[in-house]
């Protein structure tokens, strides 16, 4: 597109070179006019039979999100190529100013034309003298010094740089214009120029300098026809990239021009001829080379572009100065076409050429990463890609070729989870392998093949073949092993984890019971549960975490860092331990991260660098995932980069060789000429074999031919590397090589090597073809000369002139095609030329080690489901597959009881979940699960009223253990009391009774196993039973409630439980007192004393009333006497009143024993004899709880109207120790000397009593005197 002049696609006819130039174009809208040019459309198509169309209806891209998807995306991953941590060495940018510029960029007799200018047609055409001094030898040179790379290029033009070329502002200025001059750039190579600054605004130079021959050359005027750097000029325009990618405005204006102008062909009147001199301010024909990038802001175009053009702002093409006629400034230069402001009459134009981020000799591969959740784009992985499989299997001990970091090193694809490599080797084999992975998703540790095809645009993304870890084969990748969706790599999600602790079901706190164990379930398909594993609670003490290196322990010290290898890379393990330095029961797993994750990854202890600069100290930290609050840290220390390599080859006895033969069984030496081009480090060399089967290869370069075939030695140094191609010849064998790319008929089908000897006879057979590199199959035979093709089903390979193949004896056989070769396979195996930077991936010995980073095991638990979480109560089960699980309370903690409950969770790739949860909810994230504490229960009850409790009993608990029975806690220590006040719960006192109702006792969290309880003081007003214990057995599944047995101290020594003859069940656990019966005595006395003492006497009887405790009548009345020998000492009534009988057989002395609880009432209804009992007296005594002192029951005298008045304590005879004697009663009741007489009666009566007291006097003498003899 031009000014003035329509914009066209495709070529003319003529310039087809014979081919259809059938272009088409479909515009959304109706057709436009040139400005200024009615009826002439703005867009046409050259091509004779190209198309055109206007309103068109097609579905066209949508554009709305082009700039933030494309124009943005392009101008970031171009500025990663160029900063820390893409792996680019960028190459160097100077500015040259007139007094500096090298004689190399000086200009003679220098000229622009015309692009027509050697077309020869006739038309008036322009050239121009340029006076140099005036022009071109004031311009700034802006030089780009590359690296040597066969890919990429990448430059970093600095804001104070483009403050200096700001200052380019044309005639009268400092300096002219810009020129450019490319310098040490291969042919191949993309070219990044990533500019810093908010406002670039100078003019163009003319001049565009190039390295061609080791010669600078300027190609600027290379748009010409028949200009023999026309091929030049349009390459370069192609690979270059200019990135203003912080830019707000970017103005590049026209060249200045001062000198003579030159005209030929004919022109129409008023159009200028030559001879004149003219000057341009801003002048377009100062061509820009390379596509533009400005996606921050505007774009102001004063000059002709060749390239593409993305902007994030306007885009203005404008130039308003008129070239003119010199020394007569308004005397404006005027061309067939008008006005100008060119002097050759070169308005500006758009030359919309390709471009590329890539090189036509390099194959490009990519790939991508999804989340296994959702499939949805995966970013922030780290891969290595490796020339063989075997390197790949391990990659602990074998670095890769590259690193890749997605958006990051090598990685040219700016969206999240592609990936994108430039420059590598076509037509080989590269295996992926994931190094490192984001926090929320696992490892994918499968290896992948992608098979690179020819260099150029195409992105080679196709995942042929799939290993595991193992370098087992998976030959469906459709199947879940191979872990691709829709060809992208899948990462699974991380495994979810499932939490729950144990807490106590009577509280409502959240404190965790230890030492349970659960069986866990999974359910199967038909929806069974399949019981898997024993979890049993993991409690362990985290004392601290260890870094480790080569096996020894690192210290964080800043000053003592870890020194990284060459290629920044270090690998560390971790150990965490307990106080005395074990793992035991310790979950190994720990987080790695790093102060610096912009530029670093660690991975299972693998430390990668990423970034660029040197001697940078990173803090790399471990952390327990049992104990978050457990870590260490080391320092590393990043590398210098080593020198810039130059060159690279491979000699052999001081000779450089690219291909060798060596027999089976050989060693030979190789060695590495590096040469370098500054004083970096010394790059280490990499060696490498294709095939270690068939030659191996030592760090030092030491060759090991092991059998007949072919394979590729690889020697690498910072960004270069050569292959020495090798064959090892087996006697007697042969390996023959075809390329199936030239039989695309064979894709997908197993090719078959078919030979047999050269006489014709039947020996001929067969032998399956195997992938040896890239597009290259393999098969080796046990013969040297034969004749062969290939085949597949019924379909065969012959050699041009279709017969067979002929071997030569020499060992090795190349077909590619209808021909046998007598090269090597060049592109078979890998071989890698570098974007740029250092790609030395070796290992360096020194600090680095090579120990795999941890992996995760515990030391034990080592089961698959083994508890992960340290915490007393708490359990974690991690990685767990997606399924519906289960788990069952197997074990309880001591002192409570177990579950039958199962509790269900499903696990699925977004995470785990209760289904349901319980009633105390997830806390948290953990489910906390109830137990009920071990409890045991029984009643102090009145054996004669079993619903009576009785409160106030002191027990002693005992416990069994080793054969026998102590009290438990130790001797004093295992006493319960009844408790009727304040009966909290307390957790450290088992023997705390909790229930307040008196006369119930329980008690919880006691320790499962056998006791007993002996009564040590009953309540008050029963007895104990001696030699009686009480047993009962605490479980983690009691049937029901607890059960209690009464025996002896009898038991059986190997279980503690109760054994011997009466051993019974307590009813309810109902454990009864019977009551204390009470004792009374009373004496019967005189009331009139003898020698101050009480004389007792004999021959009393009585009759009781009872009325039982509680009870609101009296019984029937009893009869008792005095018992005195055997008179008088039974119960008249046994079975009903068993104590109505006096058990104290001295005369005068009653004694009644065994007295159940109640009120007893008395009348004494006969007296001794010559006492008077007054039948008016009515004594009283009661028997019962609160009796104080049940062996000396108190008497007291019924009285309606006065308080009770106990009757009297006597006054017992002495001993001769002064002492009372034993067996005399504490209380007596008098009776008064005589008899009642009658009231009436007549004289007859009045004699007999007289002479009954006449009888009773001598009566009196006579027992007077026997009581003095036995007093």
């Amino acid at each position: 597109m031009a000014w003035n002049r329509p914009g066209w696609f495709g070529s003319a006819a003529n310039e087809c070179n014979g081919q259809k130039c059938n272009y088409q174009a479909n515009v959304a809208g109706p057709s436009t006019d040139v400005w200024g040019k009615q009826g002439t459309n703005s867009l046409q198509v050259k091509a004779s039979d190209g198309a055109l169309n206007w309103d068109s209806t097609t579905a066209f891209n949508p554009y709305a999100s082009f700039k933030a998807d494309t124009v943005n995306n392009m101008s970031d991953t171009a500025k990663r190529m160029g900063g820390s941590g893409s792996g680019a060495t960028p190459g160097t940018v100077n500015i040259y100013t007139p007094a500096t510029t090298p004689s190399s960029y000086k200009s003679t007799n220098f000229t622009r034309s015309k692009y027509d200018w050697d077309r020869g047609i006739d038309g008036r055409t322009y050239k121009f003298d340029f006076d140099e001094a005036a022009t071109v030898d004031k311009e700034l040179i802006l030089e780009f010094v590359g690296t040597g790379n066969d890919a990429q290029e990448v430059f970093n033009l600095t804001s104070a740089q483009v403050a200096t070329l700001n200052k380019a502002q044309g005639n009268g200025s400092s300096y002219t214009g810009v020129s450019y001059a490319f310098k040490n750039i291969k042919p191949t190579a993309n070219i990044i120029i990533n500019v810093d600054g908010t406002s670039i605004d100078y003019h163009n130079g003319w001049r565009f300098f190039v390295q061609k021959d080791n010669a600078m050359v300027d190609i600027g005027n290379g748009y010409g026809i028949n200009n023999p750097y026309a091929e030049d000029y349009s390459s370069y325009a192609q690979r270059i990239m200019w990135n203003f990618h912080n830019a707000t405005n970017v103005v590049i204006r026209g060249g200045y021009a001062q000198g003579k102008l030159e005209a030929k062909g004919n022109a129409p009147d008023g159009v200028w001829g030559g001879d004149v001199r003219l000057i341009a301010t801003d002048d377009p024909a100062a061509n820009m080379l390379g596509s533009i990038l400005a996606p921050q802001g505007r774009f102001e175009s004063h000059v002709s572009t060749n390239g593409r053009v993305w902007v994030g702002g306007d885009f203005e093409m404008y130039n308003d100065a008129r070239a003119y006629r010199e020394g007569a400034p308004t005397d404006y230069f005027k061309g067939p076409y008008g006005y100008t402001t060119s002097v050759i009459d070169q308005d500006q134009e758009r030359h919309n050429l390709p471009v590329s981020l890539r090189s036509s000799s390099a194959a490009n591969i990519g790939w991508n990463k999804v989340s296994g959740g959702d499939y949805s784009p995966l970013g922030g992985t780290l891969w290595g890609i490796y020339t063989t499989r075997a390197a790949a299997q391990d990659p602990q001990n074998n670095d890769p070729l590259l690193r890749v970091q997605d958006n990051g090193l090598h990685d040219w694809d700016d969206a999240v989870g592609s990936f994108e490599v430039h420059s590598l080797h076509p037509n080989a084999n590269y295996y992926l392998r994931e190094l490192s992975t984001s926090g929320d998703h696992e490892i994918n540790t499968n290896i992948y093949l992608i098979q690179a095809g020819k260099g150029g645009e195409d992105i080679y993304a196709s995942i042929v073949k799939a290993w595991d870890a193992d370098g087992n084969g998976i030959d469906d990748l459709t199947s879940s092993d191979a872990l691709l969706h829709d060809g992208a790599i899948v990462n699974p999600k991380s495994k979810p984890s499932i939490r729950w602790a144990k807490k106590n079901e009577i509280e409502g706190d959240y404190n965790p019971l230890a030492g349970s164990s659960w069986k866990l379930f999974k359910e199967d398909a038909e929806g069974n549960k399949q019981e898997l594993e024993i979890v049993t609670d993991l409690v362990s003490d985290i004392d601290r975490v260890q870094i480790l290196m080569n096996g020894n322990v690192q210290t964080e010290n800043e000053k003592d860092p870890i020194e990284l290898s060459s290629d920044n890379h270090v690998a560390l393990t971790s150990r965490v331990v307990n106080a005395d330095g074990e793992t035991t029961n310790i979950p190994q797993t720990v987080t790695w991260t790093s102060n610096d994750p912009d530029n670093t990854s660690v991975q299972d202890g693998h430390v990668y660098y990423t970034g660029s600069e040197a001697n940078k100290l990173i803090r790399i930290t471990a952390t327990s995932t049992a104990d978050s609050k457990k870590s260490a840290s080391v320092y590393v220390r990043t590398q210098t980069p080593p020198a810039e390599v130059s060159d690279i080859k491979i000699q052999k006895n001081g000779s450089d060789t690219t291909n060798d033969t060596l027999k089976k069984d050989v060693a030979q030496q190789y060695t590495a000429v590096v040469t370098t081009t500054d004083d970096g480090a010394t790059p280490t060399v990499r060696w490498v074999s294709a095939d270690e089967e068939i030659a191996s290869v030592s760090e030092t370069g030491l060759v090991t031919a092991k059998k007949a075939g072919f394979t590729q030695i690889t020697a690498t140094a910072g960004n270069k590397r050569t292959s020495l191609y090798l064959t090892v010849d087996a006697a007697g064998s042969t390996t023959v090589f075809f390329n199936r790319e030239k039989w695309p008929a064979a894709n997908g089908k197993t090719i078959l090597l078919q030979y047999g000897s050269y006489d014709g006879s039947s020996d001929w057979t067969t032998a399956e073809m195997s992938d040896a590199c890239g597009t290259w199959i393999s098969a080796t035979v046990p013969k040297t000369n034969f004749e062969f093709v290939f085949k597949y089903d019924n379909s065969w390979w012959h050699n041009s002139s279709d017969g067979n193949f002929k071997t030569d004896g020499k060992g090795v056989v190349i077909v590619d095609g209808h021909d046998v070769l007598s090269t090597q396979v060049t592109s078979c195996p890998v071989s890698m030329e570098t974007v740029n930077g250092n790609t030395d991936s070796g290992n360096t010995g020194g600090n680095t080690g090579n120990i795999g980073g941890n992996t995760g095991t515990v030391t034990p638990p080592s089961s698959r489901y083994a508890d992960q979480d340290i915490h007393a109560g708490k359990f974690e089960i991690k990685n767990l597959d997606p399924g519906t699980y289960y788990i069952q309370e197997y074990t309880a903690p001591d002192r409570y009881l177990v579950s039958t409950a199962f509790y269900k969770f499903v696990v699925t790739a977004e995470g785990a979940n209760w289904d349901p949860p319980t009633d105390t909810g997830v806390v948290d994230g953990v489910m906390w699960i109830s137990d009920t504490p071990t409890e045991v229960e029984w009643n102090k009850v009145d054996a004669q009223n079993m619903k009576k409790p009785l409160g106030g009993a002191v027990w002693k608990l005992e416990s069994f253990s080793n054969g026998g029975y102590a009290e438990y806690n130790g001797k004093g220590n295992g006493i319960v009391t009844d408790c009727t006040e304040n009966c909290t719960v307390d957790p450290d006192n088992p023997l705390q009774d909790i229930n307040f109702d008196e006369g119930i006792i329980k008690l919880q969290r006691l320790p499962r196993g056998w006791y007993r309880l002996e009564e040590v003081t009953p309540p008050s007003g029963y007895d104990a039973p001696e030699n009686t214990y009480y047993y009962f057995e605490l479980t983690a599944t009691p049937d029901g409630q607890v059960k209690i047995y009464k025996g002896t101290d009898s038991f059986n020594a190997t279980t503690g439980a109760p054994t011997g003859e009466g051993v019974e069940e307590v009813s309810s656990n109902s454990i009864t007192n019977p009551r204390k019966t009470g004792t009374v005595y009373w004496g019967k006395v005189s009331s009139e004393l003898e020698d101050g003492k009480h004389v007792y006497l004999a021959g009393s009887a009585w009759s009781i009333k009872f009325k039982p405790y509680g009870a609101e009548n009296f019984q029937d009345p009893v009869t008792i006497t005095d018992c005195v020998g055997t008179t008088g000492c039974t119960s008249q009534n046994p079975t009903d009143f068993p104590w109505a009988k006096d058990v104290d057989t001295s005369e005068g002395r009653i004694s009644l024993s065994d007295l159940p609880w109640g009120t007893y009432e008395m009348t004494e209804t006969k007296a001794p004899d010559g006492y008077y009992a007054d039948p008016d007296v009515t004594y009283i005594f009661e028997v019962g709880p609160s009796t104080p002192e049940f062996q000396n029951v108190q008497i007291f005298v019924k009285s309606d109207k006065t308080p009770l008045d106990s009757i009297p304590t006597p006054s017992n005879p002495m001993g001769d120790d002064g002492k009372p004697l034993e067996g005399y009663p504490n209380q007596v009741i008098t009776n008064e000397p005589g008899v009642v007489l009658p009231a009436t009666g007549g004289e007859g009566s009045t004699l007999i009593v007289l002479f009954g007291f006449a009888l009773i006097a001598i009566s009196m003498l006579g027992c007077g005197v026997v009581m003095r003899k036995r007093i």
